[in-house]
């Protein structure tokens, strides 16, 4: 007669809808609030950074010609979409990285502790 197992499992990895992360147990993110804070300090030191190019661009603009003002303007936009790009790449890579880290955190032992 053939023989029926079921394994239970408490499992605490969550999904963050709003940047489509993993956090909780199995991943490196353990809260929803520390995934929000890192994401915070990320943007926020994109925006610094591109504050200061920025800046930078417009204080030589200031003493050369509109054509300076244009590449600025330019330049500031190819920064901006490199860095869009940047983030869907590292979105795309942390996924995989999470998901990778929680399947091997559920496939390795059970709740009470036994290694498979």
């Amino acid at each position: 007669m053939p023989r029926v197992s079921f394994t239970f499992r408490r499992v605490l990895t969550f999904l963050d809808l709003n940047s489509g992360r993993l956090y909780g147990e199995g991943v490196t993110t353990p809260s929803l609030i520390e995934l929000r804070d890192r994401l915070r300090i990320e943007n926020f030191s994109f925006l610094g950074y591109l504050g200061v190019v920025l800046s930078a661009l417009f204080q030589v603009a200031n003493k050369e010609s509109r054509q300076q003002i244009k590449t600025g303007i330019t330049s500031t936009g190819l920064i901006a979409i490199s860095y869009l790009s940047y983030k869907k790449g590292s979105l795309y890579l942390c996924k995989r990285k999470e998901e990778y880290e929680a399947r091997q955190s559920f496939s390795n032992s059970s709740v009470n502790g036994t290694k498979y």
